[in-house]
């Protein structure tokens, strides 16, 4: 519990200090669920690939479609 209550406050004081909150987020949550064994571990590892990898990929589609807005300006 007390392990819990430490990620949460991390979380918290991350985006306060102005880390984006996916960040924080992919960051605390995988430790924060090691608290819950195996399956916590194997739930945190994933959302630190997914996470990022879904902020990437959307940083992408933006990027794709600025550059379509820009091409056609």
């Amino acid at each position: 519990v007390q392990n819990a209550g430490f990620q949460i406050q991390d979380f918290a004081v991350q985006v306060q200090g102005g880390t984006s909150a996916v960040t924080a987020f992919a960051q605390q949550a995988p430790q924060f669920l090691s608290n819950f064994g195996a399956i916590g571990v194997a739930a945190g590892a994933a959302i630190a690939v997914v996470v990022p990898l879904g902020a990437a990929l959307l940083g992408l589609g933006k990027a794709s479609e600025d550059a379509a807005e820009a091409q056609k300006k």
